[in-house]
């Protein structure tokens, strides 16, 4: 008996979308700025490039003649090391020559030459780029065997030095008011502080929410523009740390509150108002996700306000689009 065999036929998907790449840019020290990826401005990155995920970790360990193994005493994220392979090419020698040497004065490290630290920034598409600073190390010494540059091209692998791990989202800024006109305020405690506990969320006060949409601690910078009396005191609860600033504010006065560990400063204009801080103080930093803080402050004004304006910090250069994380 025949057996009938019929032809299957697979329904037509579609136009397939274009793959999407990430705009990988250069912004050199004196803020020129150069498109990595891009092939129609003579550059491109090729396959292979390393350092854009997970920062390296050291370990400090402590051994016991006590116990087996080791322990544990601490954790850091060590400096990153950036790979980019790049491919420069022109339309004839002499243009590709003059791309090389553009190239070479973006990435120069020393601040004498207009050069110095300069970011890395990866765009992947509809996403907000990511940033981080870092220093030319190695790779444009000019090798010039049959793989590595022709009549109109050239490869280097450039190697980056990035002494803070971490990868930068757009800076986040809020203020909250005293709220004297339009919230009621309920003054606790004994003169002269009179800490305010409002609820809205614009009012300084209490149990103030701020989320950090990065995925490693970030650090706050805090501007108070007076009246407020001394004792002003800073509170971030999921931490349990706090500081607080033993010193009136007059109005005009406006002081700056700066927590990243690198810096750590506290200024009224050019005046240094670190021994004005409590003993004990922890200039603390913004966890990922919300942060339940309290923003005590006695004696306000009209004029009294707190700013808010951060950094979030990322481990990895690889942006989610919303809705799909």
């Amino acid at each position: 008996m025949p057996i009938l065999i019929t032809q299957q036929t697979r329904p037509d998907p579609g136009p397939s979308p274009e793959r999407e790449l990430a705009t990988v840019t250069w912004t050199s020290g004196s803020g020129t700025e150069t498109i990595l990826s891009d092939w129609r401005q003579g550059y491109t990155l090729g396959a292979g490039a390393k350092g854009l995920g997970m920062p390296q970790y050291q370990l400090y360990l402590r051994e016991s003649g006590a116990l087996d193994g080791d322990v544990v005493t601490g954790v850091r994220a060590k400096a990153r090391q950036i790979f980019l392979p790049i491919v420069v090419y022109g339309e004839d020698r002499a243009e590709a020559l003059a791309k090389r040497a553009l190239l070479a004065d973006a990435f120069d490290p020393l601040e004498v030459n207009r050069g110095g630290e300069g970011v890395l920034t990866v765009a992947e598409p509809r996403t907000e780029p990511r940033r981080i600073r870092a220093y030319y190390v190695e790779g444009m010494e000019g090798s010039e065997g049959r793989d590595e540059a022709g009549w109109n091209w050239a490869r280097f692998g450039i190697t980056l030095h990035a002494a803070e791990p971490y990868w930068q989202g757009p800076e986040i800024t809020r203020s909250w008011g005293a709220g004297i006109s339009a919230d009621p305020v309920f003054p606790l405690g004994v003169p002269p502080a009179y800490p305010l506990r409002a609820r809205n969320v614009q009012t300084i006060g209490e149990s103030v929410r701020v989320e950090c949409p990065g995925d490693a601690r970030s650090y706050p910078r805090w501007t108070i523009s007076g009246p407020a009396a001394s004792g002003v005191r800073f509170v971030n609860r999921d931490l349990g740390a706090e500081w607080r600033l033993d010193r009136p504010l007059q109005a005009g006065d406006v002081v700056v509150v700066d927590c990243h560990p690198r810096r750590r400063t506290v200024t009224l204009g050019e005046t240094n108002l670190w021994p004005d801080l409590a003993p004990g103080a922890q200039l603390w930093p913004l966890v990922p996700g919300v942060n339940e803080i309290d923003m005590l402050l006695g004696d306000v004004g009209e004029t009294t306000r707190v700013e808010l304006s951060f950094v979030p910090l990322h481990k990895t250069a690889y942006a989610v689009r919303a809705g799909l994380s």
